[in-house]
This record gives structure tokens, C-alpha cells and sequence, in this order.
């Protein structure tokens, strides 16, 4: 699969707009899951102006079609970002902080939890919480 954004668009079978591409480049720029209004600041900061109904409405295409993801950290805010590794994410509970984790659980326990449960597992999320290292250290 390709890196040049216009590629993958077209690769998913997408229309490669301007948005499209504006879009993408905010979520690589940003290089980590961002909020809608932080893809638009983002966007601003490029002189880029679309509103947030046009910003939403292509996540969602971007994300149906698996170039993208949403995450969800249980804070109300979906998160977007590229769909390009596979990992999982650490999140400071006091300032917010995300940092992927590359790697993943392991195959073993995949296993096992299938065989107890039946369940065939054909995708998963693991998100960590707690305090980042400048939180615990009173932000000194």
C-alpha cells in the first residue's frame, strides 16, 4: 500500500478531494489520536478553512473505509487517527498526555481467551490509563 496520501485515498477506493488530503495531513501532523476541533486548529494553523460539519463528515468516511480509526478513551471525545500500525495507547488521566505503545498483547492470551469464552477475536483496542512520568512527579 502506498504513502503518498493521494495513493492511499484512491487505494480505499476514495475520492482524493482537497479536504481529503488537508485532512490526512493534519492526522499525520498531529502524530497522535486528535479530537475534530484539534484537526480544525490544526487545519487553521495551515490556512486551511473548512468547518467542523466538513471535517466530521470525512472522518467518518476515512474511518468507514479503514484508513483511519476512531478511538475512544471514555472522555466523551472521539479521537481520530491513521490506521497505519497496529498499537495501543497510554493515557494520562491528569493532563491528557497520549503515547503509543507499539507492540501487543500476546498471541497466547488471544488464544486463550477465545478458548474460554468461544468468542473468535477479530480485532481488539487496549488503552492503559494513569499518570504520565510529569504527573507523577508533581510536574516539576
Amino acid at each position: 500500500m502506498s504513502t503518498n496520501p493521494h495513493n492511499l485515498l484512491t487505494d480505499h477506493h476514495i475520492r482524493p478531494t482537497q479536504h481529503r488530503l488537508n485532512i490526512l495531513a493534519a492526522l499525520t501532523g498531529l502524530d497522535k489520536p486528535a479530537t475534530v476541533d484539534q484537526v480544525q486548529s490544526w487545519l487553521h494553523a495551515h490556512r486551511y478553512h473548512p468547518d467542523q460539519v466538513t471535517i466530521y463528515r470525512n472522518l467518518e468516511l476515512l474511518a468507514a473505509k479503514g484508513l483511519i480509526h476512531q478511538v475512544d478513551f471514555s472522555d466523551g471525545k472521539a479521537r481520530y487517527e491513521l490506521n497505519n500500525t497496529h498499537h495501543h495507547h497510554l493515557v494520562c488521566r491528569n493532563c491528557g498526555q497520549i503515547e503509543p505503545v507499539f507492540g501487543c498483547v500476546s498471541k497466547s492470551l488471544l488464544t486463550k481467551i477465545e478458548a474460554d469464552s468461544g468468542f473468535t477475536v477479530t480485532s481488539h483496542h487496549l488503552e492503559f490509563f494513569g499518570l504520565c512520568q510529569h504527573c507523577q512527579s508533581g510536574g516539576k
